[in-house]
């Protein structure tokens, strides 16, 4: 079963938890969009307008997922467990 979901090459930053699997969708590079508000609405966290980088760290019975922004400032993290 997947626990999380990581997708790049999008222009912003959103995570959300659908039927026990959170998605991760991010950005790396210097084009970015604002995120209209369903989608605002439908994301536990968002970020626009900030290059991301992202630390995973995985241990027995938990992934741990940590959103970065270039100058090292913590934007979101999640704890994924089983």
């Amino acid at each position: 079963m997947v626990a999380l979901f990581l997708q790049g090459h999008d222009h912003s930053y959103g995570r959300m938890r659908r039927n026990g699997v959170t998605y991760v969708i991010s950005v790396s590079g210097p084009k970015m969009y604002d995120l209209q508000s369903k989608y605002v609405a439908m994301m536990e966290k968002t970020a626009t307008n900030r290059q991301l980088y992202q630390v995973v760290d995985v241990g027995a019975g938990r992934i741990t997922l940590a959103s970065y922004s270039l100058d090292g400032a913590l934007v979101d993290s999640v704890e994924v467990t089983r």
